[in-house]
């Protein structure tokens, strides 16, 4: 019985490498699961503190104080208006390819989704000036609707339902694919850079650089220049 049981074990032990794997997967998914707790506590901290910070004030100071935080709040919100308009119309062109779709799951839409949400706001919060475009980006589509529940219908972003290759002039795109020979090494004004809108959980080798190669476009790896440069 104990050998049957021994036998068992050996065959359930697993390799290094997936131990690993496991075991990474596993604090993801804890730090996952811990998130809205960390983000309660930081919530109930900074309430506490501007109640503290209010109860310490005269009833004269907390006016003035509160109404000094609305203006500041108006100012910064007419201000982030006014740079998502500029860029809107005059930012370095940046372009997410979602024609992936088809390549797939519910899940992984999802998770690109939530990715291009990122993208917007990253830019919305620490300005940078990029002209945002979604192409082979269809309201009927699946991603649109994982994108609604993150606000889509507010984004200053381009939407575009036809692929790229249609909407920009060939000798001016440039397609990014960790698939390419090359490597980005600056950003020209004048060209309009291409993402590919894909998250694969299997890598699927080429799929981002034969867009490139179909459209006879300029494709190049992302790997050696930062947001700084734009």
């Amino acid at each position: 019985m104990e050998e049957k049981e021994d036998q068992i074990q050996t065959k359930c032990r697993l390799p290094r490498s997936q131990k690993k794997k496991l075991k990474r997967l596993q604090k993801l998914e804890r730090r996952r699961q811990r998130r809205p707790e960390i983000r309660w506590k930081k919530k109930e901290a900074s309430r506490n503190e501007r109640e503290a910070l209010l109860s310490s004030m005269t009833e004269e100071e907390r006016e003035e104080y509160i109404m000094n935080l609305r203006k500041t709040n108006y100012e910064k919100s007419v201000e982030i208006s006014k740079f998502l308009d500029e860029s809107h119309e005059k930012g370095m062109p940046i372009c997410i390819n979602c024609s992936f779709e088809d390549s797939m799951g519910p899940k992984e839409i999802r998770s690109l989704a939530k990715q291009i949400s990122l993208c917007y706001n990253i830019m919305k919060k620490h300005m940078v000036p990029i002209k945002l475009i979604l192409t082979s980006f269809s309201k009927e589509s699946r991603l649109y609707k994982d994108c609604e529940l993150f606000g889509v219908h507010k984004w200053k972003v381009h939407f575009e339902e036809k692929a790229f290759w249609d909407v920009f002039d060939p000798k001016n795109t440039v397609v990014l694919s960790p698939d390419a020979r090359e490597y980005l090494e600056d950003v020209e004004e004048d060209k309009i850079y291409v993402i590919g809108g894909l998250v694969d959980t299997n890598v699927k080798k080429v799929s981002t650089r034969k867009f490139s190669i179909n459209g006879a476009v300029s494709c190049l790896q992302p790997g050696r220049i930062s947001w700084n440069h734009l």
